[in-house]
């Protein structure tokens, strides 16, 4: 867009702010969020370089989403420098820059916050969220660990109940146990001098917190308990030791972020956890898990998948190709109750809790979002889950413990989609999440306690398997015809792409177009023959053939070709 220059807009709020002292009491930490990102000249080249620093896993995943030859958007572009800097001069102190969200969260006093509201090219101010953690629930005697089990070649040990009951010996039992899958875990901390950790293959670490690469305790800025959450939900994940714990991803590469501080005095926040993604998203990870959520700030009816930057910020990340878990919280007997952001998010998998004989943990958080949305997607184990006894400094531990909560039953999940992309890799976010959802034991019949149910994973790679590119194989008893949809629907003109999608159009040549109610051709997207024997995909962004988004309201997409035509109705909003 084209603004002011920035000299001109910001010289007398320059004047004025000379004489605030940037050293103010009381000052808080907020959002402050961006108008654009910089000269138009800049932007474009800022995205050449974007694409070309793609990392190999990371191109791959954003291919997936993206129309080609496009490997990267205007989200992968840096928040503009002119606008940090400018921030600086005032006092301001920058804690992160997200470019996704194109903000910074920064320290500013009561006075900062006055002057920075009011420049030109601030668009919003919002308090970074932020929430004391809160424990995970104490084991009732009735739910801890049985006897030892053993239905397979592989001894689980104590652990078997959370594997078998998402399907996990079956799935172990022909090889695959997440090899080729990156996941990364966000949490407090992670010890790895255990031994169900000592396998594990940690391509990247890094400690938002302190910002360094320390991903232990930190003896000189961080409390004992750091490293006891992370480690124990890691060993939940990937752990393995035959006859004491296996995890359902444990032939993973793993990556660690320590974004969750639990100390008295400071409390979780939410920027560390958007950095976070942004990190993970430039390894190329393909799964983000975490056992995280926030509450302050917000009330129920900010939990509509839209208001909290932590929930954009996962949307975000799930249109660039990460699969993100996330615990859906352990309020269901607080007077809170419902799940919290992230977890409110439309792409996020949120978890429940179950218990060994499958029925739903009371702390369980439930649903629906404010805004009427089933949560959450799915539920696995999280009582009296077996894992990790966070080891001392020296030597190699082989203690165990075991846990209860959301945090644990997250990593069961998580575990159950590095199993599904290690057999069907060219899955996408969505299609993971459809194909967990549409197998768990209550899918027919879901509800805001267990969701879809509990993950079955073996079905759900059955299910995937069947899928070309995310879409079922035609019957061959079934005459030939086409298929079409559109994802997402409804979609936000200018700021999402719709993704069309012709199967069994069997390489033959089409005309597709948009029209409005009137019946008026907006644009024409395609028309020409195509090299897929089984489907072609256009994609739409929400503009016309003048490059002008339309406006709010119903459209209907016309595939014309070898004498027939369908037409199917799609909704824009601005």
């Amino acid at each position: 867009m084209n603004l002011p220059s920035l000299s001109k807009r910001l010289l007398p709020l320059v004047l004025i702010c000379l004489t605030i002292d940037s050293q103010a009491q009381n000052p808080g930490k907020y959002w402050l969020f961006f108008a654009d990102k910089g000269p138009h000249e800049l932007q474009q080249a800022n995205l050449l370089k974007a694409q070309s620093a793609l990392q190999p896993r990371a191109r791959f995943r954003h291919k997936k989403l993206m129309p080609p030859p496009r490997t990267a958007d205007e989200t992968d572009l840096p928040v503009y420098a002119g606008y940090i800097e400018e921030l600086q001069r005032l006092g301001c102190v920058i804690e992160w820059p997200s470019r996704w969200l194109n903000a910074v969260s920064a320290r500013l006093s009561p006075e900062q916050l006055a002057v920075v509201s009011n420049l030109g090219f601030i668009v919003r101010v919002q308090p970074v969220g932020k929430r004391d953690r809160s424990r995970d629930p104490e084991i009732r005697q009735e739910d801890a660990p049985g006897v030892r089990k053993s239905a397979s070649s592989m001894d689980y040990g104590l652990s078997f109940d959370q594997n078998a009951l998402i399907q996990v010996p079956s799935v172990h039992e022909r090889g695959n146990n997440g090899d080729g899958v990156l996941i990364a875990v966000f949490d407090t901390g992670f010890r790895l001098n255990h031994e169900c950790l000592d396998h594990l293959n940690v391509v990247a670490a890094y400690d938002f917190i302190n910002r360094d690469s320390n991903v232990d305790l930190d003896s000189l800025q961080d409390l004992n308990a750091q490293i006891s959450h992370g480690t124990k939900v890691l060993s939940v994940l990937a752990g393995h030791a035959p006859g004491s714990l296996i995890g359902p991803a444990y032939g993973a590469s793993i990556a660690l972020a320590k974004t969750e501080d639990v100390s008295s005095e400071t409390a979780v926040e939410e920027d560390y956890y958007i950095a976070a993604l942004e990190w993970a998203d430039s390894l190329g990870v393909d799964i983000v898990t975490s056992s995280l959520s926030y509450l302050d700030w917000y009330t129920y009816e900010d939990m509509d998948g839209d208001t909290a930057p932590i929930s954009t910020a996962v949307d975000v990340a799930v249109k660039k190709g990460l699969v993100v878990v996330t615990a859906a919280g352990n309020e269901g007997m607080s007077d809170w109750r419902y799940i919290s952001a992230p977890a409110d998010a439309d792409s996020v998998i949120a978890v429940g809790a179950v218990d060994r004989r499958g029925a739903i943990a009371s702390f369980s958080s439930y649903g629906p979002t404010f805004d009427g949305r089933l949560k959450p997607e799915v539920t696995a184990m999280g009582v009296g889950n077996i894992c990790a006894q966070v080891p001392g400094p020296e030597g190699l531990s082989t203690a165990y413990t075991s846990g209860s909560g959301t945090s644990f039953a997250a990593p069961m999940a998580a575990g159950a989609a590095a199993l599904l992309l290690a057999e069907v890799p060219e899955l996408e976010p969505m299609q993971v999440r459809q194909a967990l959802m549409e197998t768990a034991t209550q899918n027919a019949n879901p509800d805001n306690r267990y969701g879809c149910g509990i993950v079955q994973i073996d079905a759900a790679i059955d299910l995937a398997r069947s899928w070309t590119n995310g879409c079922p194989l035609p019957d061959p008893a079934v005459p030939d015809d086409w298929q079409i949809s559109g994802y997402p629907n409804p979609f936000v003109s200018g700021r999402q792409i719709m993704r069309i999608q012709v199967r069994n159009a069997l390489a033959q040549s089409l005309r597709i177009e948009i029209y409005n109610l009137l019946g008026q051709k907006i644009i024409r997207l395609w028309d020409g023959s195509h090299a897929s024997a089984r489907s072609l995909q256009v994609y739409w962004d929400g503009r016309d053939a003048g490059g002008n988004c339309v406006q709010s309201g119903t459209y209907f997409c016309r595939v014309e070709g070898a004498g027939r035509l369908r037409i199917f109705p799609l909704t824009v909003v601005r």
